[in-house]
């Protein structure tokens, strides 16, 4: 079985998912009506968290695949899956008290993605509902791919995670829309790093997780890396950045957990 050391940063570790529980259940306990929580995805760290009997929990993903091999329902609550788009949730207006998020705004590939989904967030959210979110966001300063092949070689990268994530917000323009296309990432890999088996003796990662860059290969996704700054402008129609929180891990500087209130 392969070890956290590739799913880290990209899979949230405990600290992020215990600061994203500490943020919503105050809220959750202070009253005894049902609380009705959305998850966009299906992370199962998130799921599995020790929520409050009164909490009726539904996560959307829109891949069948994610759904099938990933979704693990929480038997101590209401807990459900529906495929669907986040950006078209079947759920009624102002009908939710929670939105929980790991990584989803990467998903979406340009700006007008992030419209849609935050404008859908704002539509179904109740007035004082919260939105807590970790996002991977690049930093204000853009990171040269010297850099990261300079710390890959010198073995300062831990997680092969934490690689790719560098990798792809070094490739990223200082252009609006911060996208990157998967396949560019897969190209840029192979370029800086042709010898796999040196990179696995170096690094200390097992040459099977390096393999699963080739998910990467000829891939048609975009994903999205804006900086905090971007992000912010980029929501202020519907959400203020109302709280964020730094984790202690790897590229925790890139991983913050944020609390969202409407405006």
């Amino acid at each position: 079985m392969m070890n956290d050391r590739g799913g880290l940063p990209l899979r949230p570790p405990r600290e992020a998912t215990r600061i994203m529980y500490e943020l919503v259940a105050p809220f959750l306990y202070k009253d005894v009506y049902r609380h009705e929580l959305v998850l966009l995805g299906v992370t199962p760290e998130i799921v599995g968290q020790p929520w409050p009997i009164n909490v009726n929990f539904r996560a959307f993903d829109q891949s069948e695949e994610m759904i099938a091999s990933v979704w693990q329902p929480n038997t101590r609550i209401t807990s459900s899956v529906e495929q669907a788009s986040w950006q078209s949730m079947p759920v009624d207006d102002r009908a939710v008290d929670i939105i929980l998020g790991d990584g989803c705004t990467t998903q979406l590939p340009d700006k007008l993605a992030y419209e849609k989904l935050f404008a859908e967030l704002a539509r179904v959210l109740r007035p004082n509902g919260k939105i807590v979110i970790r996002c991977f966001i690049r930093p204000p300063l853009q990171e040269s791919l010297d850099q990261v092949v300079r710390d890959a070689f010198a073995g300062n990268i831990k997680y092969f995670g934490s690689l790719k994530w560098r990798l792809a917000m070094a490739l990223v323009e200082q252009q609006d829309d911060f996208s990157i296309r998967v396949s560019d990432i897969f190209d840029t890999f192979n370029e800086l790093f042709p010898d796999r088996d040196q990179l696995a003796m170096i690094a200390g990662w097992p040459l099977e997780m390096i393999e699963t860059i080739e998910r990467y290969h000829r891939s048609g996704t975009c994903y999205t890396f804006p900086t905090l700054t971007q992000l912010e402008k980029l929501i202020s129609r519907w959400f203020t950045i109302s709280e964020v929180h730094w984790g202690k891990y790897e590229l925790w500087e890139r991983c913050p957990t944020l609390l969202l209130r409407g405006v």
